[in-house]
């Protein structure tokens, strides 16, 4: 019977033994160190010596992997020069296009408009009058707002109206023509483009300018005009317009004439009262302007003033 259970204990330790080693060859090979797994340990290096190097198996391919590294841009590398081509693929100017866009780059482009608005001119009307000149040549575009004015007593030169929210988009005439004298400069202008009739009158279907240079008092953009009050002696103080300052600016003036169908209002009034100034852009300012408020009583007065520079 001893005899019997010393042989099971052996049979048993032997079994423990070799598992014990399978266990460690697995943990060699995971670690790929060198040796056989016959010995239970392996000899460490000499003292001072390095460690052998274990070689690394290489890293399978991955084609989905390796496309998708290949799609990422190399930040270091230099950006790829882009070609007038390349910016406008897809993308074509007619010739007569440039022709007229070479031909806006090469005039003298001035602007001058009329804002006007009160009580009485109702609703508000805002003319933006662009002058391009040539040494024989001429165009004029003439740009039609009809604005919405705050309350039912029109709009006041008191801030609304360089609110752009009220002037809608405009409507645009154009005139085309040639220079007919040299002194008084002057230039006879057909209709090419544009509605005959507008928010702001029937637009001739010809006319001309007669221009000559002039100085004008022009008051700082957004000037806004104070209606005077009454006094005690149911008098009442002047309109005044704050700031009040005012600089003296050299300009070209253009009066119209008109051929063929009369223009009604408010063109016809620009005609008569208020000719068109044209004056250099100015720090920002692409003109000057005329503004002008009629509300009966409560006042009535105009005068010029930058334009407000474009946002």
């Amino acid at each position: 019977m001893a005899a019997e259970r010393g042989a099971r204990r052996g049979s048993a330790s032997g079994r423990r033994t070799a598992r014990g080693r399978l266990a460690r060859c697995y943990v060699l090979i995971t670690l790929a160190a060198l040796g056989g797994c016959g010995s239970t340990r392996s000899e460490p290096p000499p003292s001072g010596s390095r460690s052998p190097l274990v070689a690394v198996p290489p890293v399978p391919p991955n084609p989905t992997r390796d496309a998708a590294l290949d799609a990422v841009p190399d930040a270091s590398a230099p950006p790829a020069p882009t070609t007038a081509t390349d910016a406008g693929a897809g993308l074509t100017t007619e010739p007569s296009v440039a022709a007229e866009a070479l031909d806006d780059a090469t005039l003298d482009r001035r602007v001058f408009r009329q804002v006007l608005v009160g009580a009485l001119r109702y609703p508000p009307t805002r003319l933006t009058w662009v002058l391009f000149r040539g040494a024989t040549r001429a165009r004029l575009q003439v740009f039609c707002q009809v604005g919405k004015p705050p309350t039912q007593l029109g709009m006041s030169l008191n801030g609304d109206e360089n609110d752009e929210t009220r002037w809608p988009a405009p409507t645009m005439t154009v005139y085309t023509g040639a220079r007919a004298s040299e002194d008084p400069r002057s230039y006879r202008l057909s209709a090419t483009a544009g509605p005959a009739e507008t928010g702001c009158g029937v637009m001739p279907g010809a006319l001309g300018l007669r221009c000559r240079p002039d100085h004008v008092s022009v008051l700082s953009a957004g000037a806004a005009l104070i209606p005077g009050k009454k006094t005690d002696g149911d008098e009442k103080t002047t309109a005044r317009w704050q700031p009040a300052s005012r600089s003296r600016v050299e300009a070209l003036r253009c009066d119209l004439a008109v051929d063929g169908t009369p223009a009604s209002w408010p063109v016809r009034y620009s005609m008569r009262e208020w000719p068109l100034v044209f004056a250099a852009p100015s720090e920002g300012a692409p003109g000057i302007e005329w503004a002008h408020e009629n509300s009966d009583q409560v006042v009535q007065e105009g005068g010029y003033r930058w334009m407000p520079a474009p946002h």
